[in-house]
């Protein structure tokens, strides 16, 4: 039976060894992203902003940390978001793009106020807020390359606040549904490698 795995062991070890031999650890590519977004939550919307940085830990896999705000409107009433979120994410590579899906877990916020004039008149006066409470994030993204060190992408996002924890509730919601602790984002943005 030995003998049997010897030959196939040692062929396997012939064909890899000058890709082996090449293979060098990588360093980490470290990027800064911006990128702007349609922000919904079921019947809201409106538009976010968000920054950040990512790290590409080898081929496969990425840690990044997005800061953003987002602004929503509706018919009976006007909402907005921020969030800080860090995440883990699985890479998959296509030529010069790649696939990403990732998630993670971090701090948002979640107020709403009667209309835009509301807003306008005091954007740190929400009629009912949650802030600081932890939130959770899923995300995919396709990134192109437009050049050594400039990538495009879009991006697709699920976000809630989780409120089953401590959260700092600034005034409470009395009738609080699920539309006002999701948002859902569309974003467009660059990745700048330094």
């Amino acid at each position: 039976m030995t003998r049997l795995l010897i030959g196939p062991l040692a062929f396997l070890a012939l064909a890899l060894s000058p890709s082996l031999a090449h293979a060098q650890p990588r360093s980490p590519e470290v990027e800064i992203f911006g990128a702007v977004s349609e922000i919904d939550s079921v019947d809201d919307h409106g538009g976010a902003l968000s920054a950040g940085v990512r790290v590409g830990l080898g081929r496969w896999f990425a840690l990044g940390f997005d800061l953003g705000y987002g602004l929503m409107a509706s018919a009976h009433d006007v909402q907005d978001r921020w969030w800080m979120i860090p995440t883990a994410a699985l890479v998959l590579p296509v030529d010069d793009a790649r696939l990403e899906l990732g998630a993670g877990v971090g701090l948002g916020a979640t107020s709403g106020y009667a209309s835009i004039d509301s807003y306008a008149r005091g954007p740190f006066d929400p009629d009912w807020a949650y802030q600081l409470g932890p939130a959770m994030r899923a995300h995919a993204a396709v990134f192109l390359r437009v050049n050594r060190d400039v990538d495009a992408f879009l991006r697709a996002d699920f976000a809630t606040l989780l409120l089953s924890g401590p959260v700092a509730v600034r005034e409470a919601n009395p009738s609080l549904a699920p539309h006002d602790t999701v948002w859902m984002t569309l974003s467009l943005g660059f990745a700048i490698r330094t």
